[in-house]
């Protein structure tokens, strides 16, 4: 398996986290804003542009959507010492802007995980200019890992 920024965290603003689990009990298809900045994906500037212009790119989440998913981050962040039970490459761009790099450190250590950190690469690793030299490391790791 592997994990590219695994989205166990968020920078998304406290006042959001601590509303979503009321909210979802009370109005669970309220819409917020999900306030994801298309830049924080990429320092090319063409990522974030094409995120502003995808209609497909959502802006809104659901109070059941994000109260489900916070709910699910913390649990996998509190087992991610463990691992995963298949052999897991995890890699984080240490200036992601929107999943901290802390997100993932509990892989770190874990059976049968390797984590990799890029310092200065931000969420999207594959859209990043380095992005070619971090899939060489991803296709390495399943060679060396799959035995092909």
């Amino acid at each position: 398996m592997v994990l590219a920024s695994p989205g166990l965290d968020s920078t998304l603003a406290g006042w959001k986290q601590r509303l979503a689990p009321v909210l979802a009990r009370v109005w669970p298809t309220a819409a917020l804003p999900n306030d994801v900045d298309g830049n924080t994906l990429s320092r090319d500037p063409g990522v974030g542009a094409a995120v502003a212009r995808d209609p497909l790119c959502a802006t809104h989440s659901t109070a059941r959507f994000g109260a489900a998913g916070l709910a699910e981050q913390a649990r996998v962040r509190a087992r991610a010492s463990r691992g995963l039970g298949v052999p897991t490459l995890v890699l984080h761009g240490e200036d992601d802007g929107l999943v901290p790099v802390s997100a993932s450190a509990g892989f770190a250590g874990a059976p049968a995980t390797t984590r990799r950190t890029f310092p200065g690469l931000r969420h999207e690793l594959h859209n990043e200019p380095e992005g070619p030299a971090v899939l060489d490391q991803v296709v390495e790791w399943l060679r060396a890992t799959c035995g092909r």
